[in-house]
């Protein structure tokens, strides 16, 4: 294993997902190619580099501080579609991306970055869960009224 790809968001899933990579890295020679992907449409883009690419760098920093090889990258696109650019120029040994962990029908609904990678990357993709209550849905799901109950048993 040469390189990991690790694209973040800033959301809760982002941590989980360093977390698991500085575990890794510390234990395998790699270097972590920490990919941010702005899909917001920018009328300077110059601009939304000096503001993403400081928090990009934090988490390199972070990276950097448990013993691992690591640069950040920052791209502007659609992100699924970037991420799977990035995939096929880097050609990395692993994808490793933190998950929302939304339902499959938010996901078939609102569609999933992670998903997107999912099926058409061509390397190996691990997927780190974020942490969320044992029992119930999650946050967004429960707002739009969805439960795990299945036939009146939690979790089932």
């Amino acid at each position: 294993m040469n390189t990991i790809l690790m694209p973040i968001d800033f959301s809760e899933a982002t941590g989980p997902a360093v977390d698991f990579v500085a575990g890794l890295a510390s234990q395998v020679d790699v270097e972590v190619r920490v990919l941010h992907v702005s899909g917001a449409e920018l009328d300077d883009p110059i601009q939304g580099r000096e503001v993403l690419m400081p928090r990009v760098d934090e988490i390199v920093d972070r990276l950097k501080k448990s013993g691992c090889k690591a640069t950040a990258h920052l791209v502007f696109g659609p992100p699924a579609a970037s991420i799977l650019d990035q995939i096929d120029v880097r050609t990395p040994s692993l994808v490793v991306m933190g998950s929302h962990g939304h339902s499959a029908l938010h996901d078939l609904m609102m569609g999933s970055v992670t998903h997107s990678v999912l099926r058409s990357g061509k390397c190996p993709l691990l997927i780190v869960p974020s942490p969320r209550p044992e029992w119930g849905p999650s946050p967004e799901d429960a707002a739009a009224g969805a439960t795990d109950d299945f036939y009146g048993f939690p979790g089932m």
